[in-house]
């Protein structure tokens, strides 16, 4: 028991680490790609799950990440009302918002957490988007200003 109880910080805090930065990316991805493109977004994210026009101007686009391995280490701790699971399992479904051929807004939906950090499982949908606006901080600011 002891040695389970030393071992379990060894375990936890890096996986925690990087839910945490998952999570920050995914959340900076919901303001840092508005004003992206279309085509671009087809060239960072690929092209998506599902897509609907709703009118000339809008369109819904949908990308899906489900992640079920048996890889790493899954813990259930029980918790009134439930419980919290720290591991790599989970699901994402992000929606893009594209308003005139450019993302008007982006969120997330499914079991998104990872180690308490929310839209964690989401980082990889929108991680190449993320990069390639980080690179390219001028294309991004012209977008806007075209607003």
């Amino acid at each position: 028991m002891r040695l389970a109880a030393m071992l379990l910080p060894a375990v936890l805090l890096p996986a925690g680490g990087c839910a945490y930065h998952d999570a920050r990316l995914a959340a900076t991805a919901e303001t840092s790609l508005v004003g992206l493109s279309v085509a671009d977004l087809d060239m960072c994210a690929g092209l998506p799950t599902k897509s609907e026009r709703i009118d000339g101007q809008t369109e819904m686009r949908s990308y899906e990440r489900n992640v079920s391995t048996n890889s790493g280490v899954n813990i259930t701790f029980p918790v009134i009302g439930g419980g919290a699971n720290i591991g790599n399992g989970g699901y994402c479904h992000a929606t893009f918002k594209l308003v005139d051929g450019q993302v008007a807004a982006l969120s997330y939906a499914g079991d998104t957490a990872v180690a308490g950090a929310d839209d964690a499982v989401c980082a990889p949908i929108v991680r190449t988007c993320v990069e390639r606006q980080a690179e390219h901080p001028d294309a991004a600011r012209a977008v806007a200003s075209r607003r």
